[in-house]
């Protein structure tokens, strides 16, 4: 499940990946929430965890009481955070009932744009440092042209070598990735194990 918004000065997305066992039963909500500002960085990275199954619609909800506990770090954008995610958990009540199920939760709530490509072994994230453009225009601009980048890396499969191939892809793609480069100024990949675990190594691609 994937959604966006924008609400003030911040962009907002929310991707969800649902764990099913081979009965059909749900068995993890992985969510990632990204908050990023229009014309600042601020990086913040919450982690929320729900043991208790409970529905998805839910789980936003919890994740969104969360959010007001430590917003401290980031105050407004944990407010807007808070607001939105409430909304998205009425509409996932109301538009995709279907996919209302129970599981546990594992979410990462961060104010730093990221696109995420999940390996085998790895998960490759790519955070847009300096945006010029709002969230959705980003992704649709760098999203498939990086996909392709990947698929081109061989290494990637594993996450050795990896990161040394994407950039040296990304100058072989310049002129492909002008659309991305020109409204995000400054791109670096980070590889991760699992999406959810330990970043390993983050390099800059331009």
């Amino acid at each position: 499940m994937v959604g966006g918004q924008g609400s003030g000065h911040y962009n907002f997305s929310t991707v969800t990946v649902i764990l099913t066992k081979p009965s059909g039963e749900y068995a993890l909500f992985l969510t990632r929430v990204d908050v990023m500002p229009f014309k600042k960085n601020v990086t913040a990275v919450e982690y929320v965890v729900i043991k208790n199954a409970t529905t998805l619609a839910d789980s936003y909800r919890i994740i969104a009481d969360a959010l007001q506990q430590v917003k401290s770090d980031s105050p407004r954008a944990w407010d807007i955070a808070h607001k939105e995610r409430t909304h998205l958990a009425k509409l996932v009540d109301k538009e995709i009932p279907q996919y209302n199920k129970k599981a546990p939760t594992v979410a990462t709530v961060t104010d730093a744009i990221v696109c995420v490509f999940p390996g085998v072994f790895y998960c490759f994230l790519f955070d847009c440092l300096q945006m010029t453009a709002p969230y959705w225009v980003v992704v649709g601009l760098c999203y498939a042209t990086i996909y392709g980048i990947i698929l081109s890396c061989p290494a990637c499969a594993t996450g050795f070598g990896c990161a040394t191939c994407i950039a040296s892809a990304v100058l072989l793609a310049w002129g492909t990735l002008a659309g991305c480069w020109g409204h995000c100024l400054s791109m670096q990949l980070c590889v991760a194990f699992g999406c959810w675990g330990p970043v390993l190594l983050c390099t800059r691609l331009w």
